[in-house]
């Protein structure tokens, strides 16, 4: 005869998450403990092929969460011992991923490789350009209907693509997490919904505020200032608004997740850029931080949808409801994009980190040079005019800083914004990140 585990629905007298709690628990340990159990003759069995089979309901939630709490924390003990500054456990909660989004989670530091790991970095490093010298070499055949020309071309790129794994693989192994990290930071035990130990590492509580790096780390002062990351990141939620209303398969998809991510508490770092609330960022909202918004390719766009949509919409809320049901799919879904993309908020006064709008940028393949160019007006003029020369310098190739050397600012910096003029240059916040490697933040 089997036994079921049966939870009874939440009352006033059971705890959040019970069943997750008996999971953990188990039935056994429960009753050796003098738990009440309650078992139903003739229940349902999960095994078709038997009917005859006692359900069994814990109804102690009290003596459950203590016992919960009592193993939890002898395995706490054991993660104690690693060294980490704090260990926390959380047995009440019923949605344990709720939990989680009050910590941040630091990288793990890159050690400084052994003579041996030294050399077969640098091994792989020169395997990896005498690949790359192949295949350049071979590119200069570029005849797609020659077989031997295709052939070395696969062969190449699977080459490549296994050194760059190992390549990948080697910096991995350097990863971990240094005594002065772990003394500073901690780590945050869990019960997840099958009743298993889910430990968080590496973690650092967000009411403290951002981590602060001990002396080993280089700390450089802000390429940007404030107002100026604003200005950029402005820009780029103007292009990112207009280029989603224009796709509406990213636009529903873009939706869709941050629905779906909320509804089944699956967050992300990064993810609450699409502000579903719904809290719109409109023209009036970006035209404050964004210089020169309302001539902007982005902000003409948005503005005359604008313009459009609030002609084709009903005056009152009943009326386009009854509206919106006489309308076709393709008329929804353009509508859905825009509103979706009014949602978009990236605004942000400090250094870019990867966060969900990268993911959306190239879901749409944005290019920022399509929506923004650097002028004196919208740039230069936020920044020094030795940097001015060095972004010439970087986008042309040309050193300009004699020709400034005698003229006014002024004068110098729309020499520099002409010289930039049509060269699609753009300065690294406006630039795509690269997709950072996954930390591996939960260790199980």
């Amino acid at each position: 005869m089997t036994a079921a585990l049966i939870i009874e629905p939440p009352t006033a007298s059971a705890c959040p998450g019970c069943d997750r709690l008996a999971r953990f628990v188990g039935i056994e340990a429960h009753e050796s403990r003098g738990g009440p159990l309650h078992h139903d003759a003739l229940a349902i069995s999960k095994d078709e092929s038997s009917q005859d089979e006692s359900s069994t309901r814990l109804e102690d939630p009290a003596l459950l969460r203590t016992m919960a709490a009592q193993k939890l924390d002898a395995l706490a003990e054991e993660v104690r011992a690693e060294g980490w500054g704090w260990v926390e456990c959380e047995i009440e909660t019923e949605s344990p991923g709720l939990d989680v989004r009050r910590y941040g989670t630091e990288a793990k530091d890159e050690r400084v490789p052994t003579a041996e790991e030294a050399r077969l970095m640098a091994a792989l490093e020169a395997e990896c350009r005498g690949l790359m010298k192949a295949y350049e070499r071979n590119e200069e055949k570029c005849d797609p209907h020659d077989e031997a020309y295709c052939a070395q071309e696969q062969r190449l790129v699977g080459a490549l693509e296994d050194v760059d794994r190992r390549i990948e693989a080697a910096h991995a192994a350097l990863q971990e997490w240094t005594p002065e990290q772990m003394a500073r930071l901690g780590a945050l035990l869990r019960i997840d919904t099958w009743g298993g130990v889910v430990v968080h590492r590496g973690l650092f509580r967000r009411s403290d505020g951002p981590p602060v790096r001990g002396r080993g780390r280089l700390r450089r002062g802000p390429e940007f200032s404030d107002d100026l990351m604003r200005d950029l990141s402005a820009h780029r939620t103007a292009a990112l608004q207009a280029a989603l209303m224009q796709n509406t398969h990213v636009a529903l998809a873009t939706l869709v997740h941050r629905m779906a991510e909320t509804l089944f508490e699956r967050y992300g770092h990064g993810s609450d850029v699409v502000k579903v609330h719904v809290r719109v960022t409109g023209h009036e909202a970006l035209v404050v931080d964004a210089t020169g918004y309302e001539e902007s390719p982005a902000g003409w766009l948005m503005r005359r949808a604008d313009v459009e949509w609030a002609e084709r919409l009903p005056g009152e809320s009943a009326a386009m409801f009854g509206w919106l049901l006489a309308q076709d799919q393709t008329t929804l879904l353009a509508l859905l994009a825009y509103c979706t993309a009014r949602c978009i908020h990236a605004v942000s006064s400090h250094e870019r980190c990867r966060d969900q709008s990268d993911a959306i940028a190239e879901a749409l393949e944005l290019d920022m040079a399509d929506w923004w160019m650097a002028g004196a007006a919208n740039f230069l003029d936020q920044v020094t005019r030795s940097r001015a020369v060095e972004f010439v310098r970087e986008a042309t190739g040309i050193d300009c800083s004699g020709a400034v050397a005698r003229m006014k600012r002024s004068e110098a910096i729309q020499h520099c914004a002409a010289k930039l003029e049509g060269t699609r240059w753009l300065p690294t916040p406006l630039c795509p990140l690269p997709a950072a490697a996954s930390t591996e933040a939960v260790d199980a």
